[in-house]
């Protein structure tokens, strides 16, 4: 063990992310020790030798999502500022609430409400229909997931902007005025709001501290959360791109396809709406779950839907965005708590998807520069270096989450 430490330690200080945190506090070191000494024969466990076909068959068993067809554009819209979309499924407790905060918005624009009804079997749909509010229209489906709901609330919108409502969350009194009043001055096509945390009582947990500019650049919204509610977005965004059906993780394609035509988002100081942290959402849900391989299959998807519907040719923002997704993203919190050999099929898909883009960037002669956290990455996805990608997907999440220490991160 006393060699297994002295190895930790010499090298814990190649990489200064990690030594920064492990100098930083006693319980950071603790727990960073206890991280490394953990994983660290994964570490140096280098090269594996499983086939892409292999992963493939493996993957691929487990799961029955298919692609979907690809959505048709949208049609005309413009006779209402906001089609405010909300899917509803078997939420009684919280469907009434957020209603109640939508239709008693002050503000001086139009807007209506696109309630998708996705087959509840609880008394969901008695309280919708209880609402007696012309702005209200309500569509009804037999359950599909949030996915499809959101895709008829598209389909069906009128509005310029769109904004969606998750049916547990609820809008503060002065959202929609907020939001569209930035969205007219400043001319964005993205309008992000702040956010409060409540539990599922509606206890106030705390609020985001989310940075407060504008962003005009590809790189500079990254660093936004990806998912779709708590945002204003223009229409034309959304023109041939609709949610993957069937597929976790569907707000995916927020930062791959929607952030990647925004040519600006306006980020305000003030908060629009209340998050309710449930113990039955997705991200609560996910350990030991097959379907957690979504967080590939959906990315893969996207790439597609990149290419053929939205004519993108291949980008280094989107190729830096690829390393994340595929590591940072998906290891830490997602694959960790799968069998091996789906965790190292999933790693054979990835770096699949990783050599292709790559080739084709450097076949378009464009440069994609990389910090030394994702060069690493990079190394692993090429060579094949498993223990190497799980080290660095961990250290890349830590980045993120002690942003306090990024200027540690040389370049």
């Amino acid at each position: 063990m006393k060699d297994l430490i002295r190895r930790w330690r010499k090298d814990l200080k190649q990489i200064p992310l990690c030594y920064a945190l492990y100098q930083s506090s006693e319980a950071r070191r603790i727990k960073l020790k206890t991280f490394w000494v953990t994983h660290f024969e994964c570490l140096y466990s280098k090269k594996i030798s499983l086939s892409y076909s292999e992963a493939m068959a493996h993957v691929f068993g487990m799961i029955t999502t298919r692609i979907p067809e690809r959505p048709v554009d949208l049609g005309a819209s413009g006779s209402i500022d906001v089609s405010i979309i909300i899917p509803v499924y078997n939420v009684e407790r919280f469907v009434a609430m957020c209603l109640e905060s939508v239709i008693r918005q002050k503000t001086r624009y139009t807007f209506e409400v696109l309630v998708i009804e996705d087959g509840s079997t609880d008394q969901s749909l008695a309280i919708v229909a209880a609402f007696k509010d012309d702005r209200i229209r309500v569509l009804y489906q037999r359950n599909q997931g949030v996915s499809a709901a959101r895709n008829a609330g598209i389909d069906a919108a009128r509005g310029r902007y769109l904004l969606f409502v998750d049916s547990d969350d609820y809008l503060l009194p002065e959202a929609l005025e907020t939001l569209m009043t930035a969205a007219m001055e400043k001319k964005a096509d993205i309008v992000q709001g702040q956010y409060h945390r409540v539990s599922e009582d509606s206890h106030y947990l705390g609020a985001s501290d989310l940075p407060v500019t504008e962003v005009y650049h590809f790189n500079g919204l990254l660093r936004y959360p990806g998912f779709a509610w708590g945002k204003l977005f223009r229409r034309r965004l959304f023109d041939g791109i609709r949610f993957p059906v069937g597929f976790w993780f569907e707000d995916t394609i927020i930062p791959f396809l929607i952030f990647s035509q925004c040519r600006l988002l306006t980020c305000l100081p003030e908060a629009i709406c209340a998050y309710r942290s449930s113990r039955t959402s997705v991200s609560n849900r996910l350990h030991g779950q097959s379907k957690v391989v979504d967080t590939y299959t959906v990315v893969a998807e996207i790439l597609v839907i990149l290419k053929s519907q939205l004519k993108r040719n291949e980008s280094p923002e989107i190729y830096r965005l690829l390393l994340w997704q595929l590591s940072a993203m998906s290891y830490p919190s997602r694959l960790r708590h799968l069998d091996e050999m789906t965790i190292r099929s999933v790693f054979i898909l990835s770096a699949h998807l990783i050599h292709r883009y790559r080739e084709a960037l450097r076949l378009s002669g464009l440069e994609f520069p990389l910090t030394k956290q994702y060069k690493r990455l990079e190394t692993a996805y090429l060579t094949a270096d498993y223990g190497l990608w799980k080290a660095y997907s961990e250290v890349i999440q830590i980045e993120v989450n002690e942003p306090d220490l990024a200027p540690s991160m040389s370049s």
